[in-house]
């Protein structure tokens, strides 16, 4: 596996796995500011080596096992966790405008309905994201524990870093179905004041840099 380093982030290439691990306040040109970051700083590297271990899977299995062709059962199981996820609590960037209880008990809720769903979903490379997703929320509910702090490496840079990578991993199970549905390709920008609200389906604008605490402005 070839990997790339540069003196303030480790980077696996992106056709693994997108997992940037950030160990300090490093800007870097020409990399994506749509790419969610781990900032090491504030995880651990149990976490780490989780997160990488669900995206990933086993390294002693054969790359063919993933290789199956989708039943329609697999293919329905798929649709559910889109479903399940299709929410502005998972796709709304962290800001002040709105109710972090309501957004974090909807999270919550997704959480649980992937653990009850992953089992159906197939191949191991589906299951996989799946995995990685449901790891992404049980980081966002542990960090939302934690004193709050709105730099782009603090609580609000981290959380919507796992965002944006839940978001990734939902874009790959769409494509494994080919799915009309269209998800937003980054975290977008939204209201809401109620769990019932954070609930409902996404409509903001696409925000493409706002996230790491920089002028933001808006795609699409």
């Amino acid at each position: 596996m070839r990997q790339y380093r540069e003196p303030s982030i480790y980077i696996l290439p992106s056709a693994v796995v997108s997992l940037p691990l950030v160990l300090d306040d490093t800007r870097l040109e020409g990399l994506s500011p749509t790419v969610g970051y781990l900032d090491l700083r504030n995880s651990s590297l149990e976490e780490v080596y989780r997160l990488l271990y669900a995206k990933l899977g086993d390294p002693q299995r054969k790359s063919g096992e993933d290789r199956a062709k989708l039943t329609d059962s697999a293919k329905s199981a798929i649709r559910d966790i889109l479903a399940t996820c299709y929410r502005r609590a998972v796709f709304t960037r962290v800001h002040a405008q709105l109710n972090h209880q309501a957004m974090f008990k909807s999270l919550a809720e997704c959480c649980q309905g992937l653990q009850r769903l992953i089992m159906y979903v197939e191949p191991l490379q589906n299951r996989r994201l799946v995995a990685g997703i449901i790891a992404e929320l049980d980081l966002i509910e542990r960090v939302s524990s934690e004193p709050f702090t709105w730099s782009y490496s603090g609580t609000a840079g981290t959380i919507d870093a796992g965002k944006l990578r839940i978001i990734s991993s939902l874009s790959e199970l769409a494509k494994a179905i080919d799915t009309p549905l269209a998800l937003p390709s980054s975290i977008t920008e939204e209201l809401f004041f109620s769990e019932e609200d954070a609930n409902k389906p996404p409509e903001g604008h696409e925000t493409w840099e706002g996230w790491i605490g920089r002028a933001g402005g808006f795609k699409g």
